[in-house]
């Protein structure tokens, strides 16, 4: 996703939203960013967020502390 995304809002708040493609659990990224996992069930992908951590705003990537791209998980 991009981090202006409108899904990246609703996956920080824990909420579900439409996502096409196959069924299946997915890493969930912002511009190499991994926020956590979501599993695709019949279009939609399902929040796996730790509830503890989700957000009741709308959150946006640069409010972010992340630090560690996806690529530099690559090996």
């Amino acid at each position: 996703f991009a981090a202006d995304a409108d899904e990246i809002a609703a996956y920080w708040q824990g909420l579900d939203f439409a996502s096409d493609g196959p069924d299946g659990w997915l890493l969930v990224a912002v511009d190499e960013f991994v926020l956590g996992w979501g599993k695709r069930v019949n279009g939609r992908l399902k929040n796996h967020y730790p509830r503890g951590l989700r957000r009741n705003r709308d959150w946006r990537l640069e409010n972010s502390r992340c630090q560690s791209p996806i690529s530099s998980l690559k090996g």
